[in-house]
C-alpha cells in the first residue's frame, strides 16, 4: 500500500510539473520577448532536477553491449572453484537513466536466464543495482557509490535458502586491466566479507 501511495504521489508531481510548465509558457514566451527570467519553484526545479539524464547515466551507457561473461564461484562446499561462461547483453532503458542487462548461460546441466538492473539516484546520490534470476524467487538490492580509485562499491541483501533469510552481500565493480569489467561478489558471514563469486566482462 505504502509503495501504491508513493507511485501515485511520483505521478501527481510529474503531471503537476508538466501542467504548470503548460499554462506558464505563453507568459514565459512574453517575459523572453520582454527580456524577463523564466522563473520556477522550488518544488518544480527539484522534480526536474530528480528526472535529470546527467553524467552518471552516461557513463552507465558507456557499458551497454553484448559481453562475453568468464565466472569464477567458491562454494565452500567443494575444494575448488567452479567456473562457467555466460553472455550478457545491456541496454539502456526509461530514457537513458537505467543500465538492463539479461544474462544467459548454463548451470549444472540447466538453462540459466538472469537480468540486472542498474541506476544512478539523483536525489540520493547513488548508484543502485537490482538482481533476479529463474533459479530463483527472491531479489537481491545493493546500493552505493564510486570509490576513489573509480571502482563502484555497491552493499545491500540478498535472499539465501542456505540461511533461510536475507544475507549481506558486497558487489566491487572495477575496470580490468585489459579493457574488461570484473565484478567480485561477497556475502556477510559473521562478520566478515567472504568472497564467492567474480565474473569477467569482455565485451564482443
Amino acid at each position: 500500500m505504502r509503495n501504491t501511495l508513493w507511485l501515485c504521489c511520483a505521478v501527481c508531481c510529474a503531471l503537476l510539473v508538466s501542467a504548470d510548465a503548460a499554462a506558464a509558457a505563453p507568459l514565459q514566451d512574453n517575459q523572453m520577448e520582454q527580456g524577463e527570467p523564466m522563473e520556477m519553484s522550488a518544488e518544480e526545479a527539484a522534480m526536474m532536477a530528480s528526472m535529470a539524464v546527467g553524467p552518471e547515466h552516461a557513463a552507465l551507457a558507456d557499458r551497454t553491449g553484448v559481453y562475453t561473461m568468464n565466472v569464477t564461484v567458491w562454494d565452500p562446499a567443494t575444494p575448488e572453484p567452479e567456473t562457467l561462461t555466460g553472455t550478457a547483453e545491456r541496454t539502456m532503458i526509461l530514457g537513458g537513466r537505467v543500465l538492463q542487462e539479461k544474462v544467459s548461460a548454463e548451470v549444472m546441466g540447466q538453462p540459466f536466464e538472469g537480468e540486472a538492473r542498474t541506476g544512478y539516484d539523483n536525489v540520493t546520490k547513488t548508484y543502485w543495482s537490482t538482481w533476479i534470476d529463474n533459479m530463483s524467487t527472491g531479489l537481491t538490492s545493493t546500493s552505493g557509490k564510486r570509490l576513489e580509485d573509480g571502482s563502484m562499491e555497491l552493499v545491500g541483501e540478498a535472499p539465501s535458502p542456505v540461511a533461510g533469510g536475507m544475507v549481506g552481500q558486497k558487489i566491487v565493480i572495477r575496470d580490468g586491466d585489459d579493457g574488461s569489467e570484473v565484478q567480485t561478489m561477497f556475502i556477510q558471514q559473521e562478520g566478515d566479507w567472504v568472497k564467492t563469486m567474480e565474473i569477467v566482462y569482455t565485451k564482443q
